[in-house]
């Protein structure tokens, strides 16, 4: 878990509980596992573009919500994008064609 997760995750949710954070976290990293190319796109979109990609939202929400039930499954966009913040993170932990296309990704919005 990137040390700073907690202020990510404050931003959107005031001071969210200590104890939720780890497993957030790994249900982040685990949805965004092997995603496609198309899921790439797709969650870059989500990280930079509040409101982007609506069906991917809802689709990584409903993963979210399998993987750590706490995850609110409603009116969740801005907690959304940091946990795909997150899944974007920890793609980039290691080497990995998902990690050189997410940080092509990054590059090129940049």
């Amino acid at each position: 878990m990137h040390p700073n997760f907690y202020h990510w995750h404050a931003r959107v949710q005031l001071k969210p509980e200590v104890s939720i954070l780890e497993p957030r976290w790994n249900a982040a990293a685990k949805a965004t596992h092997e995603p496609s190319a198309s899921d790439i796109c797709s969650l870059l979109m989500l990280v930079l573009f509040p409101g982007a990609e609506p069906d991917f939202a809802k689709r990584f929400s409903e993963a979210l919500v399998k993987l750590e039930p706490t995850f609110p499954p409603d009116h969740n966009a801005e907690l959304l994008r940091v946990m795909a913040t997150a899944g974007v993170y920890s793609q980039l932990e290691a080497f990995s064609n998902v990690a050189d296309a997410l940080a092509l990704g990054l590059h090129a919005a940049a």
